[in-house]
């Protein structure tokens, strides 16, 4: 009778070893399920996160490319010495830099993207320095940050820099508004002139010197 009730008790207990193996291994198959999916969410949102940013830096560089008097109206100075923050606003054409922020909702996720901005210098070879040197600074270069935060503390950054292409400072189509401005013109309404020695106003759209006849 004895006997029988030693096997008994064993077989009890050779259960429940076997459902706590059981159990083991199924909380972890839980767990390992779970961090795969956590994993599978963050790369989804790293991957959207280096999207908006690459599109913003894009966005950047072709408003610096068609013309970069949008860029240099807020002032090359303040744009890089102040923490602020700028994007391109793409709902009105052409495209604009804006101050501040933008929110960017994807997959039920909200972004919120900005650009900021460093001066540049150049060294020998008109390579970039790495650490930026007021008498070598380059007035046409930009070192352009992207960024893109999320969620709680995360974050994602692209650095590209962003150089003016084109020789015009702007696009003027006449000499009306007079002179007395004088280096790089930043009022599209004046041109550059250091005496009265120049001519603009006889004949539209042309620059004559002052003291010589025209036949």
């Amino acid at each position: 009778m004895n006997e029988i009730n030693s096997q008994k008790g064993q077989s009890l207990i050779e259960l429940l070893i076997a459902m706590g193996i059981v159990g083991f291994f199924i909380g972890g198959a839980v767990l390992s399920a779970q961090l795969a999916l956590r994993l599978s969410a963050q790369n989804k949102n790293l991957q959207a996160a280096a999207f908006l940013a690459q599109e913003l830096l894009d966005n950047f560089t072709v408003v610096g490319g068609r013309d970069w008097h949008r860029v240099d109206m807020y002032g090359i100075d303040a744009l890089a010495e102040s923490p602020s923050q700028y994007f391109v606003d793409i709902t009105i054409t052409p495209f604009a830099m804006a101050s501040g922020a933008e929110s960017v909702v994807v997959d039920g996720v909200t972004y919120t993207r900005y650009l900021t901005f460093s001066k540049v210098s150049r060294g020998v070879s008109e390579a970039i320095e790495a650490i930026y040197s007021v008498a070598n600074e380059d007035p046409s270069t930009l070192k352009v940050v992207s960024n893109v935060e999320w969620g709680s503390g995360s974050k994602v950054d692209i650095t590209k820099f962003v150089a003016r292409s084109k020789n015009n400072k702007i696009i003027q189509t006449d000499w009306a508004g007079g002179g007395g401005q004088l280096g790089v013109v930043g009022d599209p309404g004046k041109y550059d002139t250091a005496d009265a020695g120049i001519d603009v106003l006889s004949k539209k759209g042309v620059i004559r010197l002052n003291g010589i006849v025209y036949p």
